[in-house]
């Protein structure tokens, strides 16, 4: 995979080189920003995913948050597994011996390489939900990952309806597809939302790149 991401590059891609293309954006100081990725997307990144959680805290500043999915959908009843299914028989034993959820070290399940580096990243908060869990490091960090309730974990009091209320903008790191979480989720929130604030980085493979800032309606 690395090679790939090589052989695609037209240059390491540094840290200062996203806070430039991410100012470029409109993101800016004191922005509450819901970040979903792709790290091989992005190009091949100098530093990695350590480099880009850094360009992003240091583009909001002291004053902004970030907030990423810390999602461990494997944290659940295997029964009702289908991504993929396992046998049957092996069931009891998983359910038997399933370690407990804990914010401070349960891996992410498919959130890629920059979520999972970002909620061990020192005074990153993940909150207490076991399956659809986020993670957030800033000014606002705790007001949106407190009391996030286990029924529904994307529903009312959840840190997606307080991100709506806080005026967050979404940013798609190398993601351009409208139907990946986080965005969709949004659509499980029983509140009214007439729209959302996006942001997209597409990949640095291309060339020019490809910027776009637009409102959608959920």
């Amino acid at each position: 995979m690395e090679k790939e991401v090589i052989e695609k590059s037209t240059k390491p891609y540094s840290k200062q080189d996203l806070q430039i293309d991410l100012e470029q954006l409109g993101l800016q100081k004191g922005d509450i920003v819901l970040v979903h990725s792709s790290l091989s997307q992005i190009g091949w990144v100098i530093g990695k995913e350590i480099a880009v959680i850094q360009a992003l805290m240091e583009v909001v500043g002291e004053e902004g948050t970030i907030v990423m999915p810390s999602q461990s959908g494997d944290w659940s009843n295997p029964e009702y597994w289908q991504a993929p299914p396992v046998p049957k028989e092996w069931i009891a034993k998983i359910k038997e011996e399933m370690p407990a959820y804990d914010p401070l070290y349960t891996p992410t399940r498919e959130m890629g390489r920059i979520a999972d580096a970002f909620f061990r990243y020192p005074d990153t908060i993940r909150s207490s939900h076991p399956q659809v869990s986020f993670s957030a490091n800033g000014k606002l960090a705790k007001y949106i990952i407190d009391s996030h309730e286990l029924c529904f974990g994307l529903g009312e009091n959840s840190p997606l309806q307080k991100l709506y209320e806080l005026d967050a903008k979404v940013l798609l790191l190398g993601v351009i597809n409208y139907n990946q979480p986080p965005l969709h989720t949004f659509s499980f929130c029983n509140i009214e939302i007439s729209s959302i604030c996006i942001i997209i980085l597409t990949s640095v493979f291309t060339i020019p790149y490809i910027y776009s800032i637009c409102c959608i309606n959920i």
